[in-house]
């Protein structure tokens, strides 16, 4: 059977529709699949942000126990600072007691053991002393 103009126009519009469905079906899904790898990339996004948060919100965590820990440590190196005058104080004044004694007696204090020993711990002390200020000098940044 022979087609006549009509079928012949409406055929070639029916090839012509197909073909814009057909395309607008491929773009449907390439627009689809690009949706699809765009929230794929988001929710990655969104858990990397989230894995990195915790990551800092534990480091500051940790930074604050740090500085707390810091100024604990800063306060008990400053009582040792107070207690080594009044210590420091006492054990030179017990030295200059003794030898003044010993002197009254007619005795050198350098030929008591005891004597020799006070003198060592104190001079062992003020190392102690210029150790702790070092401690306290590298403390200070974290007390801030």
């Amino acid at each position: 059977m022979k087609q006549g103009k009509t079928e012949k126009a409406v055929f070639a519009k029916l090839s012509k529709v197909e073909l814009a469905t057909e395309k607008e079906n491929q773009i449907n899904l390439s627009s689809v699949d690009a949706m699809e790898a765009a929230r794929k990339r988001v929710l990655n996004y969104i858990g990397k942000s989230g894995d990195f948060q915790r990551k800092a919100e534990k480091v500051i965590q940790e930074g604050n126990n740090l500085r707390s820990k810091a100024q604990e440590s800063m306060r008990d190196l400053e009582i040792l600072i107070d207690d080594h005058k009044d210590v420091n104080s006492k054990a030179k004044t017990t030295l200059k007691e003794f030898a003044s004694a010993a002197k009254q007696l007619g005795l050198k204090p350098q030929e008591s053991k005891e004597y020799n020993q006070l003198q060592t711990a104190i001079e062992s002390m003020q190392g102690d002393v210029a150790n702790i200020k070092g401690s306290m000098k590298e403390l200070r940044p974290f007390n801030k």
